[in-house]
């Protein structure tokens, strides 16, 4: 092997590895607009258990076909005599605000991965969180969790 033959080899190479990581960045924006097209019209639904005996805390995110969200927290501790005291959370809380698909990362087949969420409160507070689906089950910032899908808005 000569040297320019040497030298044309390693440029061929390296334009491959060029070409092989551009690609993962288009298939991220691919991946993006299908996981909002997934995600648009589910109910994402959670369901922790306290320490206490009987206490839950209960979330459902519906996140609508026009990109806004309605955030349904319900927590329940029944052995709580004043739930008037300023330490108690409200029984039942609603948030909305819009949300986007920041990252996505999904598997070929479309029907798993890894979802990074970005969501505005109506009263201007940001945030994100992270939304899977696998094989084992879908989690809502870690927490197990149940789809579905909805019509209501």
């Amino acid at each position: 092997m000569t040297r320019t033959t040497r030298v044309v080899t390693a440029l061929l190479a390296s334009l491959a590895v060029a070409a092989v990581a551009a690609a993962p960045a288009m298939a991220g924006t691919s991946d993006k607009r299908a996981a909002a097209k997934l995600l648009r019209g589910t109910v994402w639904t959670t369901h922790q258990s306290g320490n206490v005996t009987g206490a839950s805390l209960d979330r459902s995110v519906t996140l609508c076909r026009d990109n806004t969200y309605l955030l349904v927290t319900s927590f329940l501790a029944p052995i709580i005599e004043d739930d008037s005291s300023f330490d108690h959370p409200e029984p039942e809380t609603r948030t909305t605000g819009t949300w986007r698909v920041k990252r996505a990362k999904l598997t070929r087949n479309r029907r798993y991965g890894t979802v990074n969420v970005a969501y505005t409160t109506d009263a201007g507070e940001r945030g994100t969180v992270l939304l899977t689906a696998s094989k084992r089950g879908a989690t809502l910032a870690g927490t197990p969790a149940e789809v579905s899908r909805t019509n209501t808005c």
